[in-house]
């Protein structure tokens, strides 16, 4: 753990958000292909200061990726452990972290197309889509407060999703 609490504050937290974010990818998968423990292991070591949270992610696919092509171990940093190894074979742990790796390269490219980063997104991330695209099918049928309350006037049209959902509509 200090491992990881080392650095700035902006490399920790950059490090951390890469870790999230990379462990809800490796989720996706209906195997996962590497170990709660590996992933951070990797962004401890291929993340950098300035790199923000996608291009520490990118770096990390493709980083590792590329340890796994030339067989080389990824060590322990505090060498209690052997060597970490990925869950799913070598070559097909490679094959998916460089897929995932060109596919966010694709996004980082052209981060204004939402079509190749929506694309990019349900690929990386098919789970969580559904269940996005799940909350944003329960939101178009609202709620509207003041006709449930039976009280005249405008209403406000309350989402069915969570807080952080930005299309909240208001009926007037």
């Amino acid at each position: 753990m200090e491992l990881l609490t080392s650095g700035a504050d902006a490399l920790r937290r950059t490090r951390r958000r890469a870790i999230r974010i990379l462990k809800a990818w490796n989720a996706q998968a209906t195997k996962p292909g590497f170990s709660s423990h590996q992933l951070p292991v990797w962004a401890y070591e291929f993340v950098e200061p300035g790199m923000g949270p996608v291009g520490a992610v990118h770096t990390v696919l493709l980083e590792a990726a590329l340890r796994l092509q030339r067989g080389e171990p990824t060590k322990d940093p505090r060498s209690v452990s052997p060597d970490l190894k990925p869950l799913i074979p070598d070559a097909d742990a490679e094959r998916r972290l460089r897929v995932a790796a060109d596919r966010l390269a694709k996004a980082i490219a052209d981060p204004d197309d939402i079509d190749t980063v929506a694309e990019v997104l349900e690929h990386l991330f098919p789970k969580t889509m559904r269940e996005r695209e799940r909350a944003f099918s329960a939101a178009s049928t609202p709620l509207s407060t003041t006709a449930s309350l039976g009280i005249a006037g405008a209403s406000l049209l309350l989402p069915k999703t969570r807080s952080w959902r930005e299309d909240t509509a208001v009926e007037r």
